[in-house]
């Protein structure tokens, strides 16, 4: 069985060499000192995250909008990872706005609404990762990979398989979306969200 710290290795390699030109944009990670003290304002102390967390911290501020990131996709549905600042910032408006329960942490967004959220929750769902996007029509958050470390193995098989590739003409990963679908209800065993329609 192979350990999250091989696959996300494995996860930078993929990114490294099948969407180059989004993995460039992504920050270097935080000082692991700095990581713990994030994670601690979150109320987080899962070794997946940190480890996570640990890799890259988020994407390259916004030309548009310099207190903002620049989403960079790295996951199906234009996702790409959040810094740490970023999320406690969204858990703030999160919780005023009551998006989601307290419990669910962002990990990933698309700079439009739809969000991977990180169940942090003791229990059967624990670690789970779950979809959050009103357009369409997700507005209690519904699981969608098994863990982090499926929601990086999926990715990875994806691109491999050329499911998902980078679309020179777009400047952006692109997946089959119906492909797609396929190999996540395959490789996640508790969705729902994919074995739909």
């Amino acid at each position: 069985m192979n350990t999250f710290r091989s696959v996300l290795q494995k996860f930078d390699e993929t990114l490294r060499k099948y969407n180059k030109p989004n993995y460039d944009l992504l920050r270097p990670p935080l000082p692991p000192e700095e990581v713990a003290h994030k994670m601690a304002q979150l109320g987080l102390a899962d070794e997946q995250l940190k480890a996570w967390f640990g890799w890259k911290t988020g994407a390259m501020p916004s030309d548009y909008d310099p207190g903002a990131e620049e989403v960079r996709t790295v996951f199906y549905r234009s996702a790409g990872p959040l810094s740490l600042d970023s999320i406690l910032l969204h858990q703030k408006t999160s919780q005023a706005g009551s998006w989601w329960e307290s419990h669910f942490v962002p990990i990933a967004a698309d700079g439009g609404g739809l969000y991977l959220l990180f169940n942090s929750m003791p229990g059967e769902n624990y670690g789970r990762i779950y979809l959050f996007c009103p357009s369409l029509l997700v507005i209690d958050p519904e699981i969608c990979y098994d863990s982090l470390q499926t929601l990086l193995e999926t990715t990875i098989a994806a691109c491999e398989q050329g499911i998902a590739y980078y679309d020179e003409e777009q400047e952006d990963l692109d997946f089959d979306s119906k492909k797609y679908r396929k190999l996540a209800a395959k490789m996640n065993s508790h969705t729902e969200y994919f074995k739909e329609g």
